[in-house]
Parts: structure tokens; sequence; C-alpha cells
């Protein structure tokens, strides 16, 4: 059940707002004025907070300020009530961090409308950074860890430990946190380690010691801080021999803090390390995302144009146009967005391929009838106008596993490349045939695999030997091309490569024109 504290001077309003939201199943709190507000926040820290502006002694922007000074509620989404006459105000409070407002006097529809969908807003944040929290994780468990966590061992035995363990990267979205270094004498902690104690020492900076008397033993909770930045939690299971049962002596107090110090030390080196190796990574999605930007607005600007001078002739009034040629001004238009069109859905296609995010949703079909439709689409749209497809597909051919949508893609993309570089009146060959790999001279690592190969032969001009492999990289063009943004071969080979399948470019039959094939396995 979700929590929603409401503040507000006003008696009649702050009660009705509470009724209204215990009847939609909400638990409502109320308070009276700031200072009590603050107070409820802190303490109960609720999902949602709504607040009135214009209040005695502590206004709505004083509350809002007060919250966010602090880790624990700066996050709570904050609505904030306001009469009409307050709205040349309400920047002010925009500007602090607040994420909406309802004007007063305001229905019961705004009001739950505004709080569903702040409380969606907050879900979907809090999955993202769990999410990314255990991203980070796991990147740091992959890291080679300081000479301090490989010899944890040691840094134990100094202080006596049996168990000792290095927690990193602590929320409260977490429900388990697992440690990023650990070292255990026995194969089993007798008292597990306790998530709650471990965020409470992160977040309060203060360590914890509990005495677990059926086992004669200390668990100790210390914070890892360096420079004043909370980097994580170290737990060691300390034997009670080594101290007074009720409290810990000064020298075992010294050093656990100098391990934990020491420990820190090492948290903080591999977070710099985690950086480092982030920083050629994120130089390269900077240049490709600026030679993208750089394409795109050349590659826009040309359809853009047609279709502005396009319109601008349809509207001139001073030009009376007979039917046909209002007809041609519209084929203009249409032919110009369907560029677009393409354009964009290969700028969008490519994005995800780019990021990891191409998802396949396979299934059965029949390759020979996708590629029929993938050809009568495209003689449809006079793409294939000028140019003679010959198919020829062998007998008895298996129904295929694959994504339908993106192999549709393939052979677009592939096709309208052939009709791109061919002569007109020339013949287009598609031959579609169960193979096995390998293919003479190509990767023997799929060996002995069956699967189905798929060739598009065309009669231009070929592609020299030295740009058969870079035209299959992003934003690459042959010479004599002046069209598309050269990210229609990069998808089709992203593709082909997310089906486990391989794609290349050599010479057409008697070394004329290009052949395309790419082999899916069965």
């Amino acid at each position: 059940m979700k929590t929603i504290l409401v503040i507000d001077d006003d008696r009649l309003v702050r009660e009705t707002t509470l009724d209204l939201l215990e009847v939609e199943g909400f638990q409502a709190l109320g308070a009276e004025d700031g200072r009590k507000g603050i107070e409820l926040a802190f303490e109960k820290l609720p999902d949602l907070i709504v607040c009135d502006i214009m209040m005695p002694d502590i206004d709505g922007y004083q509350v809002l300020a007060r919250l966010q000074e602090s880790d624990r509620t700066s996050a709570i989404p904050f609505i904030f009530l306001t009469a009409k006459a307050d709205l040349e105000s309400l920047r002010q409070g925009m500007e602090q961090g607040a994420d909406d407002y309802l004007v007063k006097p305001f229905s019961v529809e705004q009001l739950l409308k505004a709080i569903s969908t702040r409380l969606s807003k907050q879900e979907m944040l809090n999955r993202q950074y769990r999410v990314e929290i255990q991203q980070v994780k796991d990147r740091l468990s992959e890291l080679t860890l300081d000479d301090s966590f490989k010899q944890l061992e040691k840094i134990a035995r100094v202080v006596g430990a049996t168990f000792l363990a290095v927690y990193s990267t602590i929320s409260e979205e977490l429900e388990t946190v697992e440690p990023v270094a650990i070292y255990s004498q026995n194969s089993q902690l007798p008292s597990p380690v306790r998530p709650e104690v471990l965020r409470d020492v992160y977040e309060k900076r203060e360590a914890s010691y509990f005495q677990l008397e059926d086992h004669q033993a200390l668990l100790a909770y210390l914070p890892l801080i360096k420079a004043e930045v909370k980097l994580g939690v170290m737990v060691a299971l300390l034997p009670l021999s080594l101290h007074t049962i009720k409290l810990l002596d000064d020298e075992l107090q010294w050093l656990l803090l100098l391990v934990a110090a020491q420990l820190a030390r090492s948290l903080e080196l591999i977070n710099v390390r985690t950086e480092a190796a982030q920083l050629p990574h994120l130089k390269e999605a900077f240049e490709w995302q600026s030679t993208l930007l750089a394409s795109v607005s050349h590659d826009l600007r040309t359809p853009l144009n047609t279709i502005k001078t396009a319109t601008a002739g349809l509207l001139d009034e001073q030009v009376a146009l007979e039917p046909v040629e209002q007809r041609e001004y519209l084929a203009v238009i249409e032919s110009e967005v369907d560029r677009l069109e393409r354009l964009i859905s290969s700028i969008l296609n490519y994005s995800r391929i780019e990021a990891g995010l191409l998802r396949l949703d396979k299934g059965l079909f029949y390759l020979p009838e996708l590629i029929n439709e993938v050809v009568d689409r495209l003689r449809r749209s006079s793409i294939l106008e000028q140019h003679q497809v010959i198919t020829h597909f062998e007998e008895r051919l298996p129904l295929f596993s694959a994504d339908y949508v993106q192999l549709e893609q393939v052979l677009s993309n592939l096709l309208e490349n052939a009709v791109r570089y061919s002569p007109c009146n020339s013949v287009i060959r598609i031959d579609v045939s169960q193979k096995v790999w390998p293919t003479p001279g190509l990767s023997s690592a799929k060996t002995g695999q069956m699967g189905i190969m798929v060739e598009i032969e065309d009669e231009g001009a070929g592609i020299p030997e030295a740009q058969r492999e870079l035209i299959f990289q992003q934003f690459h063009r042959l010479e004599n091309s002046s069209t598309g943004l050269g990210l229609g071969l990069a998808i089709c080979r992203g593709i082909i490569k997310a089906h486990k399948g391989e794609i290349w470019v050599q010479p057409g039959r008697e070394n004329r024109g290009c052949n395309f094939s790419f082999w899916l396995p069965l």
C-alpha cells in the first residue's frame, strides 16, 4: 500500500483529501503545517507528498528545500497545491525540484491522475536504478581486484576475523546485497549479513556491532569512506575471545578502522579503473553520435527541401496548375516522404543494434514466401520498376525459425542496394538453398552446421576487393554513391549476427556485379 503525506493548513482541504485517498486504497497521513509535515516525512518516508505552498511559519517552498537536503527524502515525489493567484510564483517551486502542481479547487480526477502519474514515474525510475546498480555490481565483480582484495585472508587474520566481506553499491532499492570480495574461514556464516543493517551503516556512516551469543562471536559492520565519499561497507566476524564481551578494546577498534580505510582505498581504485575503462567507449559513442548527426542533417535536408519546393508550387495562387501537374507535384511529395521514412527507419534500427537493444521475435515460416512478399512490395512502390527479378528456390526447403520483420528489413536493404548500384533494365537474381557451413574462404567456426543461404546478385559495376569488408561498417559509402546514410548494410550485418549467421559480398557471375550472400543456421 502506497503512503501519501498531505501537508495543508486548510483543515477542510486536508481532511477531504485524506478521506478521498483512503477510499482509493492509499495510506494517507496529514500534517497541519510545514514543521509537522517535515517531521512526518522523515519519520514515515512516504511514497509521495502533496503540499500547499502558502502556509504560515514554514511555507511549501521551505518544506521542499528542507526535504531535498537529505538523501532519505530528496527523491520523494512532491506535488504543490496552489491557488490561481500563485501561478506566477510556482516557477520557483518547479525550479526547486517539485514534480507537479494542482490548482485549487481541483477535481478528484485531477488529484488521482497527478498522483498516479508521479508514482508510475517514480516506480519506473526505481526499476531503472535497480538495473543500473546491478550492472555496476556485475562490472565490479569482473574487474581485477586490487592487492588488498586479493589478500583479504591476510587482512582478516590481522584482526582475527573468521569472515570478512566488502559490500559496494548499497541501495535501499536492493532487497539483497552481494559482496564484491569475501573471505570465509568456514563454509557458512553463523548469522546472515543483514541488508537493512548494511544500508543503515552505509547511509549514517556509523559502525554497528552485534553480539552472536550462540556462537560466541561479534559481527561488525563498518562504513567504507574515502574523502567524504561513501563507497561501501565492511563486515567482519570476530571471536569474542579477542575482546571484552560488551566493548571492543581500543586496539582492535583501531585495527578495524585501519582495515576499513585500506579497503575503502581499494574500492576507490576499482571505481577509478571502471571509469577509465569506460572512457574509450564513451569517446567512441560521442564520435558515432557526431558522425550520425552530421550525416542525418545532410541527408534529411535534401528530401525536406524537395517537399518544401513542391508544396510552395501547389500553394502558389499566381500559377494555375493543371490536374496532371498537381498530381506530379503530389507524387514528388509522396516519394520524398517515403524516402524520409526509410532514412528515419534506418537511423532507429541501427541505434537499437548499436545499443544492444535488438530483440528477436522468432517464429517458423517459409523463407521463399517472405522473399516473394518483399519483391512484390518493392515492385508496387516502383523501386523495382526498371529491373527484372529472377528467383530460384531449392526444392523442399524446410520451415525456418527467425524474426520475420527483421529478415524482411535485410532483404529490402539488399534489394534496394542492388537497384541503386546496377543499370536500368538489368537482372537481379535471388537464390535460396540449404548449405552446410563453411563457405569457402570464410570462417570455419560453424563447421558442419546446416543452414539456409540466400544470395542476391546484381549486374552492376561491382565492389573493389579492398572495400568489400568496409561496406558493412556504419556510414561507409562507395565513391559513386550520393544517397543514403550508409547504414543499410551495417543494419543487415547487425540483424544477421543477432541470428548467429554470417553475411558477406563477393563478385557475381563471370566476375561481374556483386553477390551479397547471408547464411543462417537451421
